[in-house]
């Protein structure tokens, strides 16, 4: 009986404790939420407020995608980095969008890097890079194609 009682509570521990990746793993779909539902406070709330350039960034990308239709998250990994005050995470997002300027561009296969840093309790995004979805290598973050 207190065998099944310790393996019970095990599994409820394991299942209440949140490790740092899996927040920040967690929080790139609460991101691509936001941005679904042109939430850019949600999204803004992520990124450092030392960042001045990422949050223009962000609010760029707000002016200018006006519709974004069937978005996915996949391929989402994170690592910690630097004793655990810094970590970064990997994902792509694909979807069919409508630009400023382009109207629909169609569906676009994205790949993502986000750098984060632990600021005040909390993790905050400090640096973005756009990969190309095959090659890996660093996209321009505003282009529609390449």
């Amino acid at each position: 009986m207190i065998c099944g009682a310790a393996i019970a509570g095990t599994y409820i521990a394991e299942r209440l404790i949140i490790s740092d990746r899996e927040r920040i793993e967690a929080t790139v779909f609460d991101m691509a939420a936001a941005f679904d539902h042109r939430d850019e406070n949600g999204v803004l709330s992520r990124i450092s407020p030392r960042q001045d350039e990422l949050r223009q960034l962000v609010k760029w990308g707000f002016a200018t995608v006006t519709d974004v239709d069937n978005l996915r998250i996949t391929d989402v990994s994170a690592e910690m980095l630097s004793q655990g005050s810094r970590a970064r995470c990997h994902f792509r997002a694909n979807g069919r969008f409508e630009v400023i300027g382009f109207g629909d561009i169609g569906h676009q296969a994205t790949r993502w890097e986000l750098t984060w840093q632990r600021e005040g309790g909390e993790w905050k995004i400090i640096r973005i890079r756009r990969l190309d979805p095959i090659t890996g290598e660093e996209m321009d973050q505003r282009a529609a194609r390449e």
